[in-house]
């Protein structure tokens, strides 16, 4: 969708409330000819013929570098809102399977696992989740959306779109395990701090 807003001169301000846009936004100002003008400036080389210095009503005179944002509120939510970690009686035990086929992404483990997996994200040692279950669902799931369309109306996949382009990834092209760990703000760091600190 292409939106024209008009502005004088000055600061700009342009209200893009109520949903007017969402997702990628490219944002580029332009000066347009108001009425027949002919230019004049010593910067003009002289070899320029008068008709190519005149400019109608509605001509393009001069545009700026294309701005770009990420509109909507999808950014902002957390990626753990969009996984469901559930127990499945016919995962075998010490994997995980995952499910896309949800509005949530559904991380499948054996229920004794299930049970593990549940305490271990209420105490101090969660952030081991983040390398050793996040970073690969993360990745599998980058891996389904740059193979599959058939998932692009599902919440979590809008969720997941919006978090690539906030972060200037491009899901389609990029070095998936590269993309998952700038998604999950470099895990194996926070692997990492967290032994430093149960150490000292």
């Amino acid at each position: 969708m292409d939106i024209f807003e008009h502005n004088p001169l000055g600061d700009i301000r342009i209200d893009l409330s109520g949903g007017l846009v969402r997702g990628p936004v490219f944002i580029r100002g332009v000066v347009i000819a108001k009425e027949t003008l002919t230019l004049d400036s010593e910067w003009i080389d002289t070899e320029f013929p008068i008709q190519a210095k005149e400019i109608q009503p509605g001509d393009l005179i001069a545009f700026t570098e294309e701005l770009r944002f990420e509109a909507g509120l999808e950014k902002l939510a957390p990626l753990e809102s969009i996984f469901h970690l559930k127990r499945h009686e016919n995962v075998a035990e010490g994997v995980f399977e995952i499910y896309l086929e949800g509005e949530s992404i559904e991380i499948l483990v054996a229920p004794d696992l299930h049970g593990f997996l549940s305490l271990l994200r209420g105490q101090i040692m969660k952030d081991t989740l983040l390398s050793s279950l996040f970073l690969p669902v993360v990745m599998a799931t980058l891996e389904a959306m740059r193979a599959e369309d058939a998932y692009s109306e599902k919440r979590w996949h809008s969720i997941m779109s919006a978090r690539c382009s906030a972060e200037s990834i491009d899901f389609k092209n990029s070095d998936i395990a590269e993309a998952a760990q700038k998604l999950l703000d470099s895990p194996l760091g926070a692997l990492h701090k967290m032994f430093a600190r149960e150490s000292t």
